[in-house]
C-alpha cells in the first residue's frame, strides 16, 4: 500500500541535512548518507512505495558500493508520487553508485518520463559530491559536479604555475588524518593552473610528482590531500597553512621570543626532504621562503614544510651526468637560482640546484636571527642574486653585498657567542653558497650533495645545547624592491586587525613634566605590597624568565595579579607557558598584554619599561583636560595629515550651534565669524518623549536665549564640561542643532553631515553611553597596582587595560549605522569609555594611560582625510573600498529604517569627490554596474523599507531594503560590463559621451532604470540553485534577467540582474527582485528594454 506522506517525509529530512556550497548550490555531506540506510529504514521505504518483500532491492542498496546513493535520489524524487519502484530496473540494468554520473541518454530504459529521467540527472550531483583522499589521487570531475566547498576567499598568491585559493571544505570529504593535521579547521588549499596549454604538462608534471610523494611520510614536505580536472580547470588540493610562509613566520616573530631549538629541528626536517627527494632523482627546482609554509598550531610554533613542487622533476637517471640532455622545467624564482643556470637558461639543471636555493634561505635565516627583518630586506634591495659575474675574468663568484653580510655574520656577537649561529654559516658558506659543483671540482671546495647537507644539518641539531629562546633584531623598517615585490604578492585587499600596543615615551615625558609627576605619582601607601619570595627579589626590569614561574603564590599581589589577567584572556597558569616582557607589556606569546610596566621620569627609561601612569586623572578634571588639550597641541602642528585649512573650517560651519559659555543657548554660526567647534557622537537610546530633549519649532526661540543646563541629559551636561575643559567656545549636538519636528531642516542638515564632522576641531564619542542619559564623565574603579624598587629605579606594575578593541570597536555606539561616517569623517576623535580616554586620529590611537596603539585596518576609521589614505590598502581596486564600507554599514542598527539612505550620505558624498564621479542611492557612477550585482546576505532577510512617496528609493539600490547585503564575488578585471544591455542613470554626460567633471554635492540620477529584459529559459531546473532572492522567491518563468557583466573567460558566466513586472501589464513596470550567475546559453537572444524602478 503506498504511502506518500511518509516518502515525502523521508525526503524532507534529506533536504534538512544538505549543506550550501560557496557557490549556492546543494550537497549531502557523504557522512549523512548512511544516516538514512539502516536496513529497517530502507524496508520501510520500500514498503511505502508497494514494494513489499523485495529483499533483492535491499540488498542491491545495502551491499557496499551498490545503489545508496540512487536510493537516495529516487527517494528524494517522491515528493508528489513515489519513485523508489523504479530501483527494480537499475538493478536490471546493472547501473549501481559506480556509474554516477549517468548521462540522460542512459536513462531511456529506466524512466518513462523525461522529466523524471532530468530530475534524476539533476539530483545526482547532489549526493555524488566528491570526497578527496578517499580512493584514488587523481579524477576527472563532471561538469555539473556540486564541490564541497563550503567558502571561498580571494586568491592568497599567483604565479607560474596559477593562483593559489584558500578554500572551507566540509570536514567530511576529507580525509580524517588531514583533519587531525589542520588542527581540527576544514581549510584547504587549492592550486588552479592558469588556463594555458603550455601550463598542462607542468600540471601533470607536478600531479604525477605529488601522487609519487604522497606515500612520502615526512613531517616537513606538505601532503597533497588530491588532484583533479573541473570543467577547463586543473586542481591540485593541499591542507591549508594558516601560519602562510617562512617569510610570515620571520614577520611573526620579528619582535618576539623564539625557540631556537625548534628552528634548528625543523630546518633539519627540510633538509631531510631534499634528501629524500634527491635519493629518487627528484629536484624541488624552486625553493624560496615563499615555497617554505608555515603549519602553525594551536599548541605551539607548529611545522615548516616544503611545498610547491611545480618545477619538480624526476629523472631515471641522475641528472648531474646526463651532459647535453635538456630539463624541460622552467627556471624558478630568479634570485634564489644558482649561477650555472646563467650559462644555459634552458638546459640540463642538476638536483645541485636545490642545494644553492637552501643555501641562500639559511643565509637570510641568519641574517634574521641576527639582524632581524630589515637587514634581510636591505640585502634584497642590493642584489638581484645571490652571485655575481666578474667583468674581467667572466667567472662566477658569491655576489660582493652577500660576502660583505657573510663577513658581518661572522663578527656579529651573537655568531661569535653561539656554537649554532657559527656552524649554521660555516655549513652556508663552504657547502651551500659555493659557485663549484662536485664534478666541476677536482680539488677544493665544492657544493655539497644532499646527504651532506642533510648529516651535517644532524651533527648541528645533536649538538645544539641551549636555553631556547632567542629574539631577532628590533630592527623593522621595511623599504626597497625586495619588500614591495613581497606586499605585491599578499592577498589584495587584506588589512589585518591587530591592535599593537607601543610606548610613546618622549609624549610621556613631556606631558609628566607639563603636568608635574607629583600630581599624579601613584600614592606608595595604596600599592599592594604582599610578594611572595620570587616577587620581591626581583631586581631587574625583566620581571620574569620566558616561562611562567612553576605555580602561583596566592598570598603575592603580584602573581595574583597576573593570575586574574591571565584568568580574564582565558589562558591557564601551566608551567611552561611563554611569557614575553617588552616595551613597557608583559604577555603571554601570541596574546594580548597582561601587565603594563611604568617607570618614573626623570630616569632613563630601562628596557621593558616605559612612561605612563599607573593612576588615570580625575574623570573631568584639570589632568584630564590637561592631556586632551596636550593630545590636540601635538595633532595641530606635527601632523600634517590630521590638520584643516581655513578654507576647510569655512565650508564645514555647521547651521547652528550651542554656545557653551553661560547662559548657554542656541545659535545661528552665520552670526559669528567661522570658529572651531567640537562635535558629539552619541547614542539616544530607547527614550520616552519626556526623556528627549531636542530642538523643535516650538521651542528653538527660547533655546536661542537660554538652554536649561539643568534639564540637559547627562552626556549633553558631560559633552559640555568637556568642551569647556578644552578651551572651545561652540559645540554641535545633532538633536539640539537640527530642528526634529522640521522635515525640510531635518534632511538639509542630515545632508551636510559630511561638513559638520570633518571641520569639526575634534569629535567627542560618548562611547560609554548606551544612551542620552548615562553620560561618560563618571567615577572609574581605581587601577590596582604594585611598586618594585630596583637597580633600574622604582617600578609600578598594574594591569593592562589599552584594550581599544573592546573598548571602542566592540563598544554598543559602534553598532549605529549613524556612527560609521561620524567616525570616518571626524579627522580626530576623544572616546570616552567606562575604562580610560583614547584619542584617534591619523598617526593612532594614544591612551589616556599615556601609552600609543597602530593597527593597520585603523587606516579605515584613523584616516584623517579619509579615504585619502586608506585607498592604498585597496589594490584590488577603489569599488573594493565602497563595497567593504556598504557590505559593514548596512550589518549596523538604525533606530528608523528610512534613515537607510541618510545616515550613510556624508560618507557617500566624501567618496564620491575623492574618486571624481557621482553618487546617488547608494551607487556610483563610474562603478555603477558593480554596484547593481549586490545580494542578500547569507543570514540576512531584506523587507522593503518603507519610505514616504517624495524619498522614494528604486528597487535596484540596496537602500531599498532592510538588512545585510554582499556583493557578488566577482575580480573587476575579469568581467565585462555589458553598458550596452542598460541606461546608466547618471544623467551628466558631455556632447559625444565623455564625462563631466564630478558634482557629487548635486547629482543627477534618474530612480528609473532603462534596460534589456530577457526571458530565462525555464527548461534547465538546476537555474534555481543560482539565484539569491532579495526576499520573496520567484517561480523562473515569473522574471526576466538583465546581463550586467559577463566573464571575460571564455565558457565563463554572466551575472544578471533579476526583474519582475508590477502594476498593469501594458505599464512595462519592472522592479528588481534579485541577482544570479548563469550560462549565456540559459538566456533568451532576444530583449525587450522596460523600465525598471
Amino acid at each position: 500500500m503506498l504511502d506518500i506522506e511518509y516518502l515525502r517525509g523521508r525526503g524532507q529530512e534529506i533536504e534538512s541535512h544538505l549543506k550550501e556550497n560557496f557557490d549556492n548550490a546543494e550537497f549531502l555531506p557523504c557522512t549523512k548518507i548512511d544516516q538514512f540506510l539502516g536496513r529497517n529504514a530502507v524496508e520501510l521505504a520500500l514498503k511505502a512505495s508497494g514494494l513489499n518483500d523485495r529483499e533483492d532491492l535491499v540488498n542491491f542498496v545495502l551491499q557496499p558500493a551498490r545503489a545508496k546513493r540512487i536510493f537516495l535520489i529516487l527517494l528524494y524524487m517522491s515528493e508528489e508520487k513515489e519513485k523508489l519502484s523504479f530501483l527494480a530496473n537499475f538493478l536490471k540494468q546493472k547501473l549501481t553508485d559506480a556509474s554516477l554520473p549517468v548521462k540522460k541518454s542512459q536513462l531511456g530504459s529506466i524512466f518513462t518520463s523525461n522529466n523524471d529521467r532530468t530530475l534524476f540527472c539533476k539530483y545526482q550531483h547532489m549526493v555524488t559530491s566528491p570526497e578527496f583522499g578517499k580512493d584514488k589521487f587523481r579524477s576527472k570531475l563532471h561538469t555539473d559536479t556540486i564541490l564541497p566547498y563550503l567558502k571561498s576567499y580571494n586568491p592568497s598568491g599567483r604565479g607560474f604555475f596559477g593562483e593559489v585559493s584558500r578554500m572551507d571544505i566540509h570536514p567530511s570529504h576529507i580525509p580524517e588524518d588531514v583533519r587531525l593535521t589542520l588542527g581540527g579547521t576544514a581549510s584547504i588549499a587549492v592550486k588552479t593552473a592558469n588556463n594555458h596549454d603550455q601550463i598542462a604538462r607542468f600540471f601533470e608534471q607536478e600531479a604525477t610528482a605529488l601522487e609519487r610523494l604522497k606515500n612520502h611520510n615526512s613531517p616537513n614536505l606538505v601532503q597533497p590531500i588530491a588532484a583533479y580536472e573541473y570543467k577547463n580547470q586543473k586542481c591540485l588540493v593541499f591542507p591549508w597553512a594558516h601560519g602562510g610562509d617562512l617569510y610570515k613566520f620571520w614577520e611573526a616573530y620579528q619582535e618576539k621570543t623564539v625557540d631556537l631549538e625548534w628552528i634548528i629541528s625543523q630546518f633539519t626536517g627540510l633538509c631531510s626532504v631534499l634528501n629524500d627527494l634527491h635519493k629518487i632523482n627528484c629536484r624541488h627546482g624552486d625553493l624560496k621562503p615563499d615555497n617554505i609554509l608555515w603549519y602553525r598550531d594551536k599548541d605551539g610554533l607548529g611545522t615548516l614544510k616544503i611545498a610547491d613542487l611545480g618545477l619538480a622533476a624526476f629523472h631515471i637517471k641522475d641528472t648531474g651526468n646526463r651532459r647535453g640532455i635538456q630539463t624541460m622545467t622552467p627556471t624558478g624564482t630568479a634570485r634564489y637560482e644558482p649561477p650555472e643556470t646563467a650559462e644555459n637558461k634552458t638546459g640540463e639543471r642538476s638536483r645541485m640546484y636545490d642545494i644553492w636555493s637552501m643555501g641562500c634561505i639559511m643565509l637570510e635565516l641568519l641574517i634574521w636571527l641576527t639582524q632581524g627583518i630589515y637587514a634581510v630586506d636591505k640585502l634584497g634591495t642590493v642584489t638581484d642574486y645571490f652571485w655575481k659575474r666578474d667583468d674581467k675574468s667572466h667567472r662566477y663568484e658569491i655576489h660582493p653585498e652577500v660576502r660583505k653580510s657573510i663577513e658581518e655574520l661572522y663578527k656579529h656577537e651573537a655568531v661569535q657567542g653561539n656554537q649554532t649561529y657559527s656552524d649554521l654559516l660555516t655549513l652556508v658558506t663552504n657547502g651551500l653558497l659555493v659557485v663549484s659543483l662536485q664534478s666541476d671540482a677536482n680539488q677544493g671546495a665544492h657544493r655539497y650533495e644532499a646527504s651532506k647537507l642533510y648529516e651535517q644539518m644532524l651533527v648541528i641539531d645533536n649538538n645544539y645545547q641551549g636555553n631556547g629562546s632567542v629574539q631577532p633584531s628590533q630592527a623593522r623598517s621595511m623599504t626597497g624592491r625586495h619588500r614591495q615585490e613581497r606586499h605585491s604578492q599578499n592577498q589584495a585587499s587584506q588589512l589585518y586587525d591587530v591592535w599593537q600596543s607601543t610606548s610613546h615615551n618622549q609624549f610621556a615625558a613631556q606631558f609628566l613634566s607639563l603636568v608635574g609627576w607629583d600630581n599624579v605619582r601613584p600614592d606608595s601607601n595604596l600599592a599592594l605590597n604582599n610578594l611572595c619570595a620570587r616577587c620581591s627579589s626581583i631586581n631587574t626590569t625583566p620581571l620574569f624568565s620566558s616561562t611562567l614561574p612553576v605555580e602561583i603564590q596566592a598570598n603575592c599581589d603580584l602573581c595574583s595579579m597576573l593570575s586574574i589577567a591571565l584568568d580574564k584572556q582565558g589562558i591557564a597558569w601551566l608551567e611552561g607557558v611563554r611569557i614575553q616582557q617588552k616595551d613597557g607589556a608583559i604577555g603571554v606569546l601570541d596574546a594580548p598584554y597582561l601587565l603594563s610596566v611604568y617607570s618614573e621620569p626623570g630616569q632613563s627609561v630601562p628596557h621593558g619599561a616605559r612612561l605612563g601612569l599607573p593612576q588615570l586623572p580625575d574623570q573631568g578634571g584639570t589632568g584630564q583636560f590637561l592631556l586632551l588639550k596636550e593630545w590636540a597641541r601635538v595633532c595641530s602642528l606635527e601632523h600634517e595629515k590630521c590638520r584643516s585649512g581655513k578654507d576647510q573650517i569655512v565650508k564645514a560651519m555647521p547651521t547652528r550651534l550651542i554656545s557653551v559659555q553661560e547662559p548657554v543657548h542656541l545659535l545661528d554660526s552665520s552670526s559669528i565669524d567661522p570658529t572651531d567647534y567640537i562635535a558629539l557622537s552619541h547614542c539616544w537610546g530607547m527614550l520616552t518623549e519626556d526623556q528627549k530633549f531636542c530642538t523643535y519649532k516650538r521651542n528653538i526661540t527660547q533655546l536661542r536665549t537660554k538652554i536649561d543646563t539643568d534639564r540637559l541629559p547627562k552626556t549633553f551636561r558631560d559633552a559640555i564640561v568637556v568642551t569647556r575643559g578644552m578651551g572651545i567656545q561652540y559645540l554641535w549636538i545633532d538633536s539640539l542643532c537640527i530642528i526634529q519636528d522640521d522635515d525640510i531642516d531635518w534632511e538639509q542638515e542630515a545632508g551636510k553631515m559630511e561638513q559638520v564632522f570633518s571641520g569639526a576641531y575634534c569629535t567627542i564619542s560618548a562611547t560609554a553611553a548606551k544612551s542620552s542619559l548615562d553620560g561618560f564623565l563618571s567615577d572609574r574603579s581605581p587601577r590596582p597596582y604594585v611598586h618594585l624598587d630596583t637597580k633600574d629605579g622604582r617600578l609600578w606594575i598594574c594591569p593592562a587595560i589599552d584594550d581599544f578593541r573592546q573598548d571602542v570597536d566592540a563598544a554598543e555606539i559602534s553598532t549605529r549605522g549613524w556612527v560609521l561616517q561620524e567616525r570616518l569623517l571626524s579627522r580626530r576623535t576623544i572616546h570616552f569609555t567606562s575604562n580610560q580616554v583614547y584619542w584617534e586620529c591619523g598617526e593612532g590611537v594614544c591612551c589616556e594611560t599615556l601609552g600609543h596603539l597602530e593597527n593597520p585596518r585603523a587606516a579605515l576609521t584613523s584616516d584623517a582625510n579619509f579615504p585619502s589614505s586608506v585607498l592604498k590598502f585597496y589594490r584590488d581596486g577603489r569599488q573594493m573600498l565602497i563595497q567593504d564600507l556598504h557590505e559593514r554599514y548596512t550589518r549596523l542598527n538604525l533606530t528608523v529604517s528610512t534613515d537607510r539612505s541618510v545616515a550613510i550620505l556624508g560618507l557617500e558624498t566624501r567618496l564620491a569627490r575623492a574618486l571624481e564621479t557621482q553618487t546617488a542611492y547608494g551607487l556610483f557612477d563610474t562603478y555603477f554596474a558593480r554596484g547593481l550585482l549586490w545580494k542578500r546576505g547569507q543570514e540576512s532577510s531584506m523587507p522593503i523599507i518603507p519610505y514616504q512617496e517624495d524619498k522614494r528609493v528604486p528597487s535596484w539600490s540596496w537602500f531599498h531594503r532592510k538588512g545585510v547585503i554582499e556583493y557578488m564575488d566577482l575580480k573587476y578585471d575579469r568581467v565585462d560590463w555589458m553598458s550596452g544591455n542598460f541606461n546608466n542613470p547618471f544623467t551628466t554626460r558631455q556632447h559625444g559621451g565623455s564625462r563631466q567633471q564630478a558634482t557629487s554635492e548635486t547629482p543627477k540620477c534618474s530612480h528609473v532604470l532603462k534596460a534589456k529584459a530577457k526571458s530565462i529559459k525555464t527548461d534547465d531546473t538546476s537555474l534555481s540553485e543560482h539565484i539569491v532572492f532579495d526576499d520573496e522567491k520567484f517561480d523562473l518563468d515569473k522574471v526576466k534577467c538583465v546581463t550586467i557583466g559577463s566573464d571575460k573567460i571564455g565558457g565563463g558566466r554572466i551575472h544578471v540582474l533579476l526583474i519582475t513586472v508590477f502594476g498593469a501589464p501594458e505599464e512595462n513596470k519592472y522592479k528588481r527582485v534579485g541577482v544570479m550567475s548563469l550560462r549565456p546559453t540559459s538566456v533568451d537572444g532576444e530583449g525587450l528594454w522596460v523600465d525598471i524602478y
